[in-house]
């Protein structure tokens, strides 16, 4: 099989324009990729009429992303339900959903399960002051590196007690798939923002520490770009170093600090990646709701020519 006949497409791409699922496997067939992730913008009503489809083999699922369907999880408990909430009560909660995210997506026959572990509280709101800051073309000023000096410092100091939480919750995880016998690895995905959790030291920590544990590097292209555009972060590096770990990747295009444009309509040099793309891993398009047909499908066509290169 041809690299570029193993791409996917999240329905992050259409579900928010569902109307029915003959339309939906349409829109899917219409840019000849019938793989599919399901976002966590799923219902449970969308999983069931498309139930028949999947059956019926017209699609297959690749993977899932954490928390789906999103209608198990009621709207005013949502802010806090996180991996690494230190408050053991809602952490405990995310866990139980997380799970039933893992039951899902065992009956589907997914392999991966993507899962946001969480975040550190920027009590200071610095992150948002520095993206400001670049937002304003202010990259490389001395206001800007002090800004960006903090932001690091600040993440360090409060990082032990949420990456604990963290941690535990990738442990009752990892158990609950080992006793369940799911053939499923729990897919730890680089974020768009730097207090989110993980960064390369995370990831470090955890590959180390949990290497009998069905977890995997999942690497977003376009997060890894907006963190490495701050300034923040060597997003190749997390790559080169855990190469072996990597299970998927979301791919989409990127500029400044916007991302989830179609390959080909931004910045993003998709050549840097080519190592990686002919991997045995799950490749995810993960497009915002905005992107065109045509877009896409020519997103996808100047995908494939570099994965084919």
């Amino acid at each position: 099989m041809r690299v570029s006949e193993t791409l996917a497409i999240s329905t992050s791409w259409n579900a928010v324009r569902y109307h029915d699922a003959e339309s939906f496997i349409e829109e899917f067939e219409s840019v000849n990729i019938t793989t599919i992730e399901l976002n966590y913008n799923i219902t449970q009503r969308i999983i069931d009429d498309i139930m028949p489809f999947l059956n019926a083999g017209r699609i297959r699922v690749s993977s899932v992303h954490n928390y789906c369907p999103e209608d198990m999880v009621s709207e005013d408990i949502k802010p806090e339900m996180v991996l690494s909430n230190t408050d053991e009560e809602y952490r405990v909660m995310a866990v139980a959903y997380t799970k039933r995210t893992l039951d899902l997506s065992h009956f589907l026959g997914a392999n991966a399960v993507v899962i946001h572990t969480g975040y550190i509280k920027d009590e200071n709101n610095m992150e948002d002051t520095l993206r400001l800051l670049f937002k304003h073309k202010q990259k490389g000023t001395e206001e800007y590196e002090r800004i960006k000096c903090m932001l690091q410092e600040e993440r360090r100091r409060q990082r032990s007690d949420f990456v604990n939480a963290s941690g535990k919750s990738i442990e009752e995880l990892s158990e609950y798939i080992a006793k369940k016998g799911y053939n499923i690895k729990l897919g730890l995905e680089n974020r768009y923002y730097f207090f989110d959790i993980p960064t390369i030291d995370e990831y470090e920590d955890w590959f180390s520490k949990y290497s009998d544990y069905p977890i995997g590097l999942w690497y977003d292209i376009g997060h890894g770009e907006v963190l490495e555009n701050l300034g923040l972060v060597e997003s190749k590096k997390l790559l080169e170093k855990y190469k072996q770990h990597l299970i998927g990747m979301h791919i989409h295009d990127t500029t400044g600090l916007t991302d989830h444009s179609a390959p080909g309509m931004d910045r993003t040099d998709f050549r840097a990646f080519t190592e990686y793309f002919k991997l045995d891993i799950i490749k995810v398009l993960e497009l915002k709701s905005s992107i065109k047909t045509d877009e896409v499908r020519n997103g996808i066509s100047y995908l494939k020519k570099i994965m084919e290169e």
